[in-house]
């Protein structure tokens, strides 16, 4: 959601919000690849009769917040 959130800033000339002086990293996923993570995870352990496990299906590559925008107003 950010990226379009910012993206749309960027296009309308609007200030970006940023908290925390921007000091803040986070895993920026393609949907695709959750998507897949998820399916992955459904089919490997289908016959797994546990009550539920606990799968990390992001990239495990945080950004800095402040790269991310930066990368945005360059394209």
């Amino acid at each position: 959601m950010a990226m379009f959130l910012f993206t749309d800033a960027i296009i309308n000339n609007k200030p970006i919000k940023v908290f925390n002086n921007g000091n803040l990293s986070r895993d920026f996923t393609y949907i695709d690849d959750i998507v897949d993570g998820v399916v992955n995870t459904l089919v490997k352990d289908s016959k797994n009769d546990s009550l539920y496990k606990l799968y990390n299906i992001g990239n495990g590559k945080p950004v800095q917040l402040l790269d991310f925008i930066e990368s945005l107003e360059k394209d």
